[in-house]
């Protein structure tokens, strides 16, 4: 009998070690409709709490991040989830989840979104290690959106499970948010893949009103911001604002941390890229506008134009608080005598050089400058006897079309290449200025104009 009391002692006690150490998943959606769902504040100042939707815009319930407590704003007050000593709870298994989806209502100074926490291998109770801030500066979030925002944090680098999760949401120390204003989360859900994004060849989500949204921006934030913004929008409801918050005095550089794969063969010798974009600027004075792309060969390497990285620079008009549509055309490198030397991946920068040729269009503190609508495509460059040069006076008609595309131009056009915004060519004619475009779908699309004098790209809307 006392041997099995024993024995039932002894399972007990190893059935309740196996509860302790298999941890159990936590939720991998939390939408707020009754409660906070066990998010609480990080850390800093200021208070987590839930808000039933009564003054939470257009929602059925928000877990709410007010920042400022007596009157003073902590900058990178955060939200958290896994509060730590409970082995039988992870937040989520990073193994398993890449990615997490915030739908989020913005009325602070916070534009910055990171992530940070504990994780530790999966199965184990071992001492859990610090989580490194995800995506480098973080992902943009507009304020004063309007309406809630959905955004997508890659915790793809992070492995085992997470068992502390620090959402940021963070702004410049020298910021202070308006009296009253909160930060709504509306919805958090753990994902193992993204949502289809839109893409303009190897620019990703160049409306900046996508789906998926917010750019993933690297750049130096202490010199140059940058923001998804609501102040203007050439389409669309959002663009992305970059401020001089000094004197320019060196290069800046902005990139989307985006790379575009390509097959062999897709880009050869004779290949260019263009790359075209509205651009509103405060000043009342030009200002150069650079793309430069970085391109990387079937080897892993770099693969460069004479001048360094293929780099094409565009001033606009000094027309200040005024769209402005700026085109690139930039050379690609032409030396793909080995297969491995051809160009397989690009990536594209956005910024500002700074040289004695331009100095006199550098940025000067409180400058803002808007970008929106951006497009790309590869197309043939131009051959011998065709110029390199814009096309001037050329208009086409009725835009938007239907039917028939008429080309006004005082000049004998060679050829009409119409793309669509992947870069694909869909239609083509050559010496004639009208084309038949009742075949293409409604979409908006980039007509190539070519002469003996130049080049004209023109954006074209199809009914």
């Amino acid at each position: 009998m006392k041997k099995n009391y024993f024995k039932i002692l002894f399972m007990a006690a190893v059935l309740f070690t196996t509860i302790k150490i298999a941890a159990q998943q936590g939720p991998t959606h939390y939408q707020f409709t009754a409660d906070a769902q066990s998010w609480v504040k990080g850390y800093g100042p200021g208070t987590v709490s839930w808000d039933d939707g009564t003054t939470t815009p257009s929602s059925d319930g928000a877990l709410t991040l007010d920042r400022t407590e007596a009157g003073t704003t902590n900058n990178n007050a955060n939200i958290r989830r896994g509060q730590g000593g409970d082995d039988a709870f992870i937040v989520f298994d990073a193994d398993v989840y890449n990615y997490i989806k915030v739908k989020v209502y913005n009325e602070t100074e916070a534009i910055n979104v990171q992530v940070q926490g504990k994780f530790r291998p999966a199965g184990t109770t071992d001492e859990p290690s610090s989580i490194d801030t995800q995506n480098n500066n973080g992902v943009l979030l507009a304020k004063f959106a309007g309406g809630f925002q959905t955004i997508y944090l890659d915790v793809s680098a992070i492995t085992g499970e997470v068992t502390t999760l620090d959402i940021l949401f963070r702004a410049g120390s020298a910021l202070t948010d308006p009296s009253g204003a909160k930060l709504y989360i509306d919805e958090i859900e753990f994902l193992t893949e993204l949502p289809p994004s839109t893409y303009s060849e190897f620019i990703k989500n160049p409306s900046f009103d996508d789906a998926v949204g917010s750019y993933t921006f690297r750049g130096n934030t202490t010199q140059l911001g940058r923001e998804l913004s609501t102040d203007f929008a050439k389409d669309g409801t959002k663009s992305f604002k970059s401020t001089f918050t000094k004197d320019q005095d060196a290069q800046f550089w902005y990139f989307n941390d985006f790379s575009q794969p390509y097959a062999a063969g897709i880009i050869t010798d004779g290949k260019q890229a263009k790359v075209t974009m509205w651009v509103r600027s405060t000043r009342t004075a030009p200002i150069s506008i650079s793309v430069r792309l970085k391109t990387t060969n079937a080897a892993g390497g770099d693969s460069k134009v004479a001048t360094g990285w293929p780099t094409a620079s565009v001033s606009t008009s000094g027309t200040a608080d005024t769209w402005e549509e700026l085109t690139f055309t930039i050379p690609l490198p032409q030396d793909h005598t080995d297969p491995a030397s051809e160009i397989r991946n690009i990536e594209m920068w956005l910024g500002y050089i700074n040289n004695e040729e331009n100095v006199a269009l550098n940025g000067v503190t409180g400058d803002v400058v808007y970008f929106d609508q951006m497009t790309a495509v590869i197309e043939d460059a131009p051959t011998a006897g065709v110029s390199s040069q814009q096309l001037e006076n050329v208009n086409m008609y009725p835009n938007p079309v239907e039917n028939k595309l008429f080309i006004n131009s005082k000049e004998t056009l060679n050829k009409v290449e119409i793309f669509n915004l992947l870069g694909k060519k869909v239609l083509s004619t050559t010496n004639t200025k009208s084309i038949d475009v009742s075949s293409l779908s409604k979409s908006v699309y980039l007509v190539k104009i070519s002469s003996d004098k130049g080049i004209s790209t023109k954006k074209l809307v199809k009914n």
